[in-house]
């Protein structure tokens, strides 16, 4: 049985790659990885591995010289995309 409230087919990986993600986006410009950590109740080793992967692939920078995190071009490339693509007729 699945006691959490999430869905019991969902795959954590998965959710903790969203969850990487969206705390990303809320927290406006830059973020530490020891804030992420705390605020998602992940370890730091979970978290600097899936920021690391985005940042090989652009989806978030990492700020060397304040030790932050913030989406990168790609995230922002993505959502031009998506934005393009919607009708904004109402």
């Amino acid at each position: 049985m699945h006691f959490d409230g999430k869905d019991p087919h969902s795959i954590q990986a998965v959710e903790n790659t969203l969850d990487v993600l969206e705390a990303l986006s809320e927290a406006g410009d830059e973020v530490r990885l020891s804030s992420l950590s705390e605020k998602l109740d992940m370890s730091k080793a979970s978290v600097i591995r899936l920021l690391t992967a985005f940042e090989d692939r652009g989806y978030v920078e990492r700020r060397k010289e304040s030790d932050s995190y913030r989406l990168g071009l790609s995230a922002y490339e993505m959502g031009k995309k998506l934005l393009s693509r919607m009708s904004l007729r109402p």
